[in-house]
């Protein structure tokens, strides 16, 4: 499988982000992601 870049994944699952360093990757699955928000500390699982 290959490998999608933070931004690919991020706008894949329709996530909104200001700054992209902001944004750190808890948990990838084939069907969901798991983020938070360094700058909120707000967690997000986006399906």
């Amino acid at each position: 499988m290959e490998s999608k870049s933070k931004k690919d994944l991020l706008n894949e699952f329709k996530i909104k982000y200001g700054n992209i360093d902001d944004i750190e990757i808890l948990e990838e699955v084939f069907s969901y992601i798991y983020v938070r928000n360094k700058k909120t500390n707000e967690l997000s699982r986006t399906i």
